[in-house]
């Protein structure tokens, strides 16, 4: 049995694996940032050249777009530049420093471990050549769209056929975010808490009229793709 490799798939794969370790190896953070900003849109492209158009999209807005900008916030306001508020550092307890050294390994390695099996299940079924199970359903999507109690085809993907996908996507984004918020300032999630500056005049106004814009928003779209009006 013998097979071609296009150039493209080949130039995709070498640069998303140079990709990946300039964003867990690099020794700066903005050069980790800028890795797993390029590794966000290799896999975009990835994701076209096998013809998923929806995984690519939301790769592109989630991992790439979001997490991305989470990440960049991270680089910009992380540990590095904790020179300017370092008396508060002083003021620190040891044993409180110490617990929350011990908590870090702790997290490190259970990490460590979740990654280790994560890697190790893929390559085995890489070694393996193990095959995806098709999908459950007997008839074609088209058919089985009204069975979701939608018409739209990407509302009814989204919704019932990629239900749990869709939302550990949401569950990805929040564990991101609490993780940006932890490491933001180098000294945990409680001072991040504790030492919570005060925000400018126009950002309780501006919450006050988007977040309400934002979630009618987002029911509109809701109903308009569960019908065809």
């Amino acid at each position: 049995m013998t097979w071609e490799l296009p150039i493209i798939d080949m130039a995709l794969g070498v640069c998303a694996v140079v990709a990946a370790g300039c964003a867990l190896l690099a020794g700066s953070r903005a050069a980790q940032v800028m890795g797993f900003l390029g590794l966000g849109i290799l896999m975009t492209l990835v994701w076209l050249r096998l013809g998923s158009v929806d995984v690519a999209l939301a790769e592109a807005g989630l991992g790439g777009g979001i997490l991305g900008a989470l990440l960049v916030w991270l680089a910009v306001r992380g540990p590095e530049r904790r020179s300017e508020d370092g008396p508060l550092d002083e003021d620190r307890p040891a044993h409180r420093t110490a617990s929350a050294d011990r908590r870090i390994l702790r997290l490190r390695a259970g990490l460590g471990l979740l990654a280790g099996a994560a890697t190790a299940m893929v390559t085995a079924a890489a070694w393996l050549r193990a095959e995806q199970e098709l999908p459950t359903w007997t008839t074609g999507l088209e058919g089985s769209i009204e069975e979701t109690g939608v018409s739209h085809e990407v509302t009814g993907v989204l919704l019932a056929f990629r239900a749990y996908d869709t939302l550990l996507e949401s569950a990805v984004l929040l564990f991101a975010a609490v993780a940006v918020l932890a490491l933001g300032q180098g000294r945990g999630l409680d001072h991040v808490q504790r030492s919570r500056s005060s925000p400018a005049s126009v950002l309780p106004w501006m919450a006050r009229w988007i977040a309400p814009l934002v979630l009618l928003t987002g029911l509109w779209l809701l109903f308009a793709g569960s019908s065809d009006s």
